[in-house]
């Protein structure tokens, strides 16, 4: 089992940066627009063709999801304040 989760890690991260990238302003607006039908207004977890388009990997499960997203390259890179619009979040589990 951890040969493969190490082989699925390994092409999730060479996506990353082409295949696999969080998305601009616009890009954002169509998809929480998109999540409104389903039930989700704002969510923009996956984008409307249920693509990622972002993960982070490295820490416990047993972590609190805002705590990992604090510690992402993510976070790091953009800030809160260009992650999101207003009314617009992540669905994260538990």
């Amino acid at each position: 089992m951890v040969n493969y989760t190490n082989r699925v890690m390994t092409a999730l991260e060479s996506a990353m940066g082409h295949e696999i990238a969080w998305q601009d302003r616009q890009e954002r607006a169509v998809n929480s627009a998109h999540f409104v039908g389903l039930g989700f207004p704002g969510c923009v977890i996956c984008d409307q063709n249920k693509r990622v388009i972002y993960f982070f990997a490295g820490m416990l499960g047993s972590c609190h999801d805002l705590t990992c997203l604090r510690r992402s390259s993510l976070w790091g890179r953009l800030g809160f304040a260009q992650l999101f619009e207003n009314g617009q979040y992540l669905l994260g589990d538990s």
